[in-house]
């Protein structure tokens, strides 16, 4: 039997999911699950919802608010503060994620693939040599020849950006509508505002959205939903 107070739980997460979609002029369609930095929902407009207090996350997406796009990290639409709350809520393109062969390929790949010493076919050349890479791996080198045409671009996002590529594992990969490689979930390794070299804790004093890539504060009427439901 599931307890009412679980029924009421789930009634109120979605009443508040819903309260802020609609404040950002979308429409909620399904939850895609949930992580150490927050919760994601898709739009029926094809876009992502995302509630979360993560610092890192929210200085990193104001700021590519205000950048062009990038063609290989994830795009932000929009980033609003809820009111008497330190969540934020974050609208971004939607990505497809590594399939469960392309996240096995990428986990063992992936430190070289980010290694700047080696030219593309310097890494396909590692590929080569690596026995590991056989049998069931092999059957998959269409996926191998495919992240490594759009190497250089992923290459360059990363620097540009200046993104912690270490972060950039399986889980927080996949792809675009226009079949891009795309990181999502990105840390910086440094942000934007100015921090002391050296400084204890300058880590954290730049983890601050950058003011221009805010929106405006979502309103929360009803008191009674909170967001501390997940």
């Amino acid at each position: 039997m599931i307890k009412l107070i679980n029924l009421l739980s789930e009634t109120a997460g979605d009443d508040y999911i819903n309260q802020l979609a609609r404040s950002m002029g979308e429409t909620i369609k399904s939850r895609l699950g949930s992580g150490v930095n927050g919760t994601a929902y898709e739009t029926t407009s094809g876009n992502v919802l995302k509630l979360t207090g993560d610092a890192g996350e929210v200085a990193l997406a104001t700021r590519l608010r205000t950048k062009r796009l990038y063609k290989h990290i994830i795009n932000v639409m929009a980033v609003r503060p809820i009111q008497n709350s330190d969540d934020y809520v974050i609208l971004m393109n939607k990505v497809t994620p590594f399939n469960y062969e392309e996240q096995r390929l990428w986990n063992y790949v992936s430190s070289e693939y980010f290694n700047r010493s080696f030219t593309d076919k310097q890494f396909l050349a590692w590929i080569d040599r690596q026995p590991e890479l056989t049998g069931s791996y092999k059957m998959d080198l269409d996926f191998i020849n495919k992240i490594t045409q759009q190497r250089r671009g992923v290459l360059r996002d990363f620097s540009e950006l200046r993104i912690y590529s270490d972060e950039a594992h399986a889980g927080n990969m996949g792809w675009n509508q226009q079949d891009n490689l795309v990181h999502f979930d990105a840390w910086q390794t440094e942000h934007y505002t100015k921090a002391k070299a050296g400084e204890v804790n300058s880590w954290y004093l730049n983890q601050k959205p950058y003011q221009r890539g805010l929106g405006k504060t979502i309103s929360n009427n009803d008191n009674s939903v909170t967001g501390d439901i997940y």
